[in-house]
């Protein structure tokens, strides 16, 4: 499953890429006294991009807009990883992206290098209702029961799998989703109340 299907967000502003532009460079011709500019071909560009430690590439990237990283996790297997890395740290569902719920949450659930990735997760100004259905994937609804085996009581677990599983309503969903995420530190739900699978009935 392709990770650039999905639309985490970052939450901070982007005041520069370098992956967007360059400066020109300057050569002397043989022939001319005049200088002129030329852009330097792809190849070169990449060449110089994997000479840069990989401490610097991570703090580039903390900086560059969402569709730079998009692009990198094409790039290479080096690149790709550490985008993908600052596409999944922190994830913020909005009423345009959050209808695609089911697919992400499918994705943290099969692979652990993206779910372990996630710092902060948030959810603007986004109702239920109007979700895309669940991918096609052999094994959805053991893979439902497993989840719901981990965080929710036993005698509510029929019901919270038919909810995840078929129901129109994404509270269960994204409730279960984030008792699956082991490492965010910060949570923001605008509007959203979410439902503990471990009593069934207290917010989180």
């Amino acid at each position: 499953m392709d990770p650039c299907v999905f639309f985490p967000r970052h939450t901070r502003k982007t005041t520069h890429s370098l992956f967007s532009s360059h400066l020109p460079l300057t050569r002397i011709s043989s022939s001319y006294s005049q200088s002129s500019t030329f852009t330097p071909n792809t190849q070169d560009k990449m060449t110089s991009l994997h000479a840069l430690p990989e401490e610097l590439l991570d703090r580039i990237m903390h900086f560059s807009p969402l569709s730079s990283l998009h692009a990198l996790t094409l790039v290479s297997k080096t690149l790709s990883r550490i985008a993908t890395s600052h596409l999944y740290t922190t994830i913020a569902l909005t009423r345009h992206s959050f209808k695609y719920l089911r697919p992400l949450t499918l994705l943290l659930w099969t692979s652990p290098k993206h779910r372990h990735l996630v710092r902060s997760i948030s959810v603007s100004r986004a109702y239920g209702g109007n979700l895309v259905p669940w991918p096609r994937y052999t094994g959805l609804d053991a893979l439902i029961e497993e989840q719901v085996g981990l965080y929710v009581r036993k005698e509510e677990r029929k019901r919270w799998s038919r909810q995840v599983r078929d129901g129109g309503d994404a509270l269960a969903i994204a409730s279960l989703l984030l008792r699956s995420l082991p490492h965010v530190r910060r949570m923001g739900f605008d509007g959203f109340e979410l439902v503990d699978p471990g009593d069934g009935s207290g917010g989180v």
